[in-house]
């Protein structure tokens, strides 16, 4: 009980942190992002794996996900693994995790 406290807990704070972090950048995908990374929080995910990267450094319409999952990792000490068949894909989502 205490630990799924802890969890709701990191959940919200996540979802604060979200907003402030991004505000409505992420666009009509704001809520499905906040959402899904809140859940990520509170289920204490450790791996992500990214099929396809962003393609653009700010291409909120494309989704920002390199970015969106980067932070998320690097918030909750997590892993981002990326998987694009672009290696130039690649090499921009390494200069946006990097940031």
């Amino acid at each position: 009980e205490e630990l799924l406290m802890d969890e709701r807990i990191k959940a919200f704070q996540y979802g604060q942190w979200f907003e402030q972090e991004f505000g409505l950048k992420p666009g009509d995908r704001f809520w499905t992002w906040k959402l899904c990374l809140s859940l990520a929080a509170q289920w204490g995910v450790k791996t992500i794996v990214e099929t396809g990267c962003q393609r653009m450094r700010e291409d909120w319409g494309a989704g920002c996900s390199t970015l969106l999952l980067g932070k998320f990792c690097e918030k909750f000490d997590a892993r981002l693994s990326t998987v694009d068949i672009s290696q130039e894909n690649l090499e921009l989502a390494k200069l946006v995790a990097a940031e």
